[in-house]
């Protein structure tokens, strides 16, 4: 399973801030695992000064390559 950081992280911040679900030319699945991860974080508050570190530390690495999940 490939995912597409770029689409991820569009559906994260998307569902982070509670708008609603567009994915125009998202990857679909991407778009939504971000919408979904972030749509729970909201539900949970602010991310600790832990999770802001490995969120960032990750996008750092990642760039625009996608994550391959086997």
């Amino acid at each position: 399973m490939l995912i597409d950081l770029d689409s991820w992280r569009v559906g994260y911040s998307d569902g982070l801030d509670g708008r609603p679900s567009e994915s125009a030319g998202c990857d679909l699945f991407s778009y939504s695992s971000g919408y979904r991860q972030g749509l729970s974080q909201k539900e949970k508050g602010p991310p600790s000064n832990c999770q802001r570190t490995v969120i960032e530390a990750v996008e750092q690495r990642a760039g625009s390559f996608r994550l391959i999940i086997l």
